[in-house]
């Protein structure tokens, strides 16, 4: 188990350390008499309890994978329903029947890299002028934004 390392920056203590593979910080606690610095007593059993519930909430069991196919019907199309204007929605939906449906079918948002993307627009590219394909790139691309925020 990973113990992380504490931060004081600007009245505050934060604690760095790695989630998924990349390393961030979160605030810990405000600095006051009690949490006077990193090397309190305090401090450091507030970031030994800290820890530990992050190591049990990432060996907590991960969802099954998600099918983009899926995740476009239930989250990124109601999601562009409530926010977009219908002709962006009409766009999506065309874009979504005509080009990128058969090239998604049976792929997961976990096991979909960005060279996958990268070579499946390459491979349109005599079919599409430069505008298309960078339509298709961008509503790709906001899909995938859209799945990261949800």
């Amino acid at each position: 188990m990973q113990r992380g390392q504490l931060i004081q920056a600007s009245g505050s203590i934060y604690i760095r350390f790695y989630r998924g593979g990349k390393r961030v910080a979160e605030k810990l606690c405000q600095v006051d008499d009690l949490r006077y610095g990193v090397k309190s007593k305090a401090v450091k059993r507030l970031a030994a309890e800290f820890m530990l519930a992050e190591a049990k909430r990432q060996d907590a069991p991960r969802p099954a994978e998600t099918l983009v196919a899926d995740f476009w019907a239930k989250e990124f199309l109601p999601y562009c329903e409530r926010k977009l204007k219908p002709s962006s929605i009409h766009g999506y939906k065309k874009l979504w029947k005509g080009v990128l449906e058969g090239h998604f079918a049976g792929r997961t948002l976990q096991g979909y890299k960005t060279h996958h993307g990268s070579e499946f627009l390459t491979s349109l590219a005599p079919r599409f002028s430069r505008t298309s394909l960078g339509h298709m790139r961008r509503g790709v691309s906001r899909h995938f934004k859209t799945c990261k925020t949800s």
